[in-house]
């Protein structure tokens, strides 16, 4: 028997991931459907559907734009208590070779995956086995500093991948790094 379903539901927006100065309020005006906005001492961080991003005011003052993620939710509610849910999530996602980050909502949970990647990460987090590691197409773990990384070596996600750090997490939001 494989794993749990997770049941994953994915939004079929396209979704950014955009950074804004740490002194930028958003704009009056309506935004429909996923949005979840950050504030931290140096920057803004916005996630919102692609389409956001058509309107000027919201386009103009943004420093970084993300593009080209999708959203996985698992319905919930989720109770505050459940522990190791995001790390059997960032487990099943880290089998199939699949960064990600993750964002908790007060009854749900989400995971951001690449589009390129999102039906697979649906796949996984249904229960299916991730496809079989071929010699040479997957991306290749980072170098750390020090150990003698090579030329063209795929640098260290901003974005949490599923690393061992993550799948320790011992709550349902975790706690991992976001690189190893």
């Amino acid at each position: 028997m494989g794993p749990a379903d997770l049941q994953p539901q994915l939004d079929p927006t396209h979704i950014a991931v955009i950074r804004y100065p740490a002194q930028w309020l958003p704009p009056a005006s309506d935004v429909s459907g996923f949005f979840a906005m950050v504030r931290a001492e140096h920057e803004v961080t916005v996630v919102a559907a692609e389409a956001l991003l058509e309107q000027p005011e919201w386009a103009a003052t943004a420093i970084e734009i993300d593009r080209a993620w999708r959203r996985v939710t698992f319905p919930g509610p989720l109770p505050w208590e459940l522990v190791g849910f995001l790390a059997d999530v960032a487990t099943r996602l880290a089998g199939a070779q699949i960064p990600f980050t993750s964002m908790s909502g007060f009854t749900t949970d989400h995971v951001l995956v690449r589009a390129a990647q999102a039906d697979l990460a649906v796949a996984v987090l249904s229960g299916q086995e991730p496809p079989a590691q071929r010699r040479g197409i997957n991306p290749r773990r980072p170098r750390r500093p020090g150990s003698g990384g090579t030329a063209g070596s795929t640098p260290c996600c901003r974005w949490s991948s599923a690393s061992p750090a993550a799948s320790r997490s011992s709550s349902r939001t975790g706690s991992g790094s976001a690189c190893t």
